[in-house]
């Protein structure tokens, strides 16, 4: 059953059977042994600390990382922060309300926040120790009154659960020791983060990993995985989009007047990756990191095809030419657009993506003819949605109309400036 699911694109039972469990139950979470808990009845009276900041301070805004991470599923989604309520907020996806509130700093916090009215903290001071707590389902911010403690059973608990290798999600990890003693985190203790850095672990972002675990190497990785699996790349032009992603992250963040020097590097420990860029597939790939991933800009887009053009491979010529006429085309510049995909095109006659663009700007125009030669030279070209349309508005020869007589095809117009 979950194959025929599968194939018809409904997903493999146990995605849906965990799905309807889920949608069933909002505040569902999933424990590090792969059972899930509902949360409401998991976390209730359980009890996390935080230190405030300056920056908390003023801004009504909490840091959720790591220590309050476990609480995240409990933001109050119908409650304005004004009315006691607390919500979360994500770096990137919520820049406008870090903005409203005075953040200065577009590093902080690295993901997660909770909002909270802006003068919720006013009776506070920064290092002072506050509590979170769920009581009758919802958050609860009080002064942590009890001068905080290790918690004995924590340090012990955490070593036991905590697989060798690769990380894992805090908040499953976290969820887990309190399924397995109702006791841990009843009262206030020192905060999450210190008692795992006290355990011999460390935090980046959402997971937890034996401290001197590479978690760049292992970002990188994973990020690699999902390329390759949304674009359906061979691992020769998996590594060849990374490194453009790398390329595109120095040209975007280097400084001025380092940036040469850095394009370098990349440049000179690339090889041969960039070649596999030459594929089309790998292309679109690239560029969707590049300007969907990264949001990278467009004056970036044409230094890396730039780059790419002059120093890499001679087989990436083609996709340097498209990368700029993508850049040029985000820019409104649709006249240099077209130039580029030209270019691309005389150095590779079949370059399906060029192709396909040059045929919508010749659609665009109403060469019916120009536009359905070009997707005729593309693999599964007549499949193209406007290609049937354009096939309606190509010439016909009527010897039987004059040049002046109304078109054939009904339009009105004559027969000379129609079809």
């Amino acid at each position: 059953m979950g194959t025929v699911a599968g194939r018809e694109g409904h997903g493999y039972l146990a995605d849906m059977e965990e799905l309807t469990e889920y949608l069933g139950h909002r505040r569902l979470g999933y424990l590090a042994d792969g059972r899930s808990a509902a949360l409401d009845t998991l976390l209730s009276g359980r009890v996390l600390t935080h230190r405030l900041t300056d920056t908390e301070l003023s801004t009504g805004i909490l840091d959720a990382h790591p220590d309050l991470i476990p609480l995240l599923p409990f933001d109050d989604h119908d409650h304005d922060p004004a009315a006691g309520g607390l919500h979360t907020i994500f770096r990137d996806l919520d820049d406008d309300v870090f903005d409203e509130r005075g953040v200065d700093d577009p590093d902080w916090p690295k993901d997660a926040a909770l909002l909270l009215e802006r003068d919720a903290l006013a009776e506070f001071r920064p290092g002072d120790l506050v509590a979170l707590a769920l009581i009758d389902g919802e958050l609860r911010l009080t002064a942590a009154a009890v001068p905080p403690r290790p918690h004995p059973i924590f340090t012990g608990a955490l070593a036991d659960l905590m697989p060798p290798e690769g990380p894992e999600p805090l908040d499953g990890i976290v969820w887990q020791l309190m399924a397995d003693d109702p006791t841990l985190l009843t009262a206030p203790t020192l905060l999450l983060g210190d008692l795992i850095t006290a355990t011999g672990y460390v935090c980046d972002g959402d997971f937890i990993a034996a401290a001197g675990f590479d978690f760049a190497a292992h970002r990188g990785a994973s990020h690699a995985a999902a390329v390759a699996a949304a674009h359906h790349l061979t691992d020769q032009e998996t590594d060849a989009v990374m490194t453009f992603v790398a390329l595109i992250g120095v040209l975007e963040h280097t400084p001025d007047d380092e940036r040469e020097r850095a394009v370098d590097a990349v440049v000179a420990t690339a090889g041969d990756r960039f070649a596999h860029l030459a594929s089309p597939n790998a292309a679109r790939a690239a560029f969707g990191e590049a300007y969907a991933t990264l949001d990278a800009g467009t004056d970036t887009l044409h230094r890396a095809a730039a780059v790419l053009r002059d120093r890499g491979p001679r087989r990436t010529a083609p996709t340097a030419h498209w990368l700029a006429g993508k850049a040029a085309e985000l820019d409104g510049a649709t006249t240099d657009a077209e130039r580029h995909y030209e270019r691309a095109v005389s150095v590779d006659p079949n370059w399906d993506e060029a192709l396909e663009a040059l045929a919508r700007f010749a659609s665009d125009r109403g060469d019916a003819v120009r536009a359905i030669g070009l997707l005729d030279r593309v693999p599964g070209g007549d499949r193209d949605p406007m290609y049937e349309l354009l096939r309606s508005f190509r010439p016909v020869d009527r010897p039987d109309l004059g040049r002046n007589d109304r078109c054939w095809c009904g339009s009105g117009r004559k027969y000379k400036v129609c079809h």
